[in-house]
């Protein structure tokens, strides 16, 4: 009777619990909608809450910069609302030609516009292929795509739908990509243009160990530094970017520099602002004008 009355306790507290549970069950009332619902990485210190509201984003951004290969595969995630399905249900994804620039077949491909809901399941994932192309180094593009929803699906939320879809960032805290609202579009951005690297080096109140920065100047740097190994990536991360190599590249460029200006004026590197391109050690100060110097010629 003993181990009888023990089993009997937690039987009845399943018991207790279940017919609880009942009533706080809400059914479903809402409509079959369709979604973009992306997701990005948080920062590391973040917590679990905040990153489940804050790496919901309504874009997505390729950045050539900080990766090795020109060619990259993204899955963009689709969600859906309501109750789950016994059965497949399609739907499309087209690109809004309006609002994209960059070039489909070139430098971006959609796998296939015509995707489903499996059964069961309530996300999915649309496969886009992006590729590196020269003039992405000097400005970036966009690609927009948006969902044709089907027979199976509404898109209840607008263009200002954002309040009624929960643990959905807005975008406020990135102005430059974040501007979209309108849940069934999604817009990927892609470049591969250069921007100044954290590595870039200055000391406060002294000369600039490299001069000012231009996308021009630091091209000319990473063509001059592939003999050594050292790219993009090295710029990116300090400990890869140490005092001595940055000195080797200084000498280097400065190098080169002054044997084009020995050539002749039609061999002058001239940056973007019209000044000679300069970096320490070069005999011209940052910031000389080509007409203010002898041709040696």
């Amino acid at each position: 009777m003993k181990i009888l009355r023990f089993l009997m306790v937690p039987i009845a507290a399943l018991i207790a619990m279940s017919s609880c549970s009942k009533h706080e069950i809400e059914n479903y009332s809402g409509v079959d909608a369709i979604f973009f619902d992306q997701q990005h990485l948080g920062a590391a210190h973040e917590s679990w809450i905040i990153l489940k509201r804050l790496t919901h984003k309504n874009y997505t951004l390729v950045n050539f910069n900080k990766i090795l290969e020109s060619d990259s595969l993204l899955r963009i995630k689709i969600e859906t609302t309501g109750y789950l399905k016994d059965y497949e249900r399609p739907f499309r994804i087209e690109v809004v030609a309006d609002s994209t620039d960059a070039i489909e077949g070139e430098e971006f491909e959609l796998i296939n516009p015509n995707l489903s809901i499996l059964p069961g399941e309530n996300t999915t994932f649309m496969e886009v292929k992006v590729h590196k192309t020269e003039r992405m180094l000097e400005q970036g593009y966009r690609v927009q795509f948006r969902l044709i929803p089907g027979e199976h699906f509404t898109l209840p939320f607008g263009q200002k739908g954002i309040g009624n879809m929960p643990l959905r960032d807005s975008g406020d805290n990135d102005p430059e990509y974040g501007k979209n609202s309108d849940p069934s579009v999604h817009n990927l951005y892609i470049t591969a243009e250069l921007t100044q690297p954290d590595q870039w080096p200055s000391v406060p109140g002294h000369i600039h160990y490299l001069g000012t920065f231009s996308k021009k100047k630091y091209k000319l740097i990473l063509e001059l530094c592939k003999p050594y190994g050292w790219g993009i990536l090295e710029w990116e991360n300090p400990q890869k970017m140490p005092m001595d190599r940055l000195n080797i590249i200084k000498q280097t460029t400065a190098s080169y520099l002054v044997k084009q200006y020995e050539l002749g004026r039609e061999h002058w590197v001239i940056d973007e602002d019209g000044s000679m391109m300069w970096v320490k050690t070069c005999p011209w100060s940052d910031g000389a004008r080509p007409e203010d110097l002898v041709d040696k010629n």
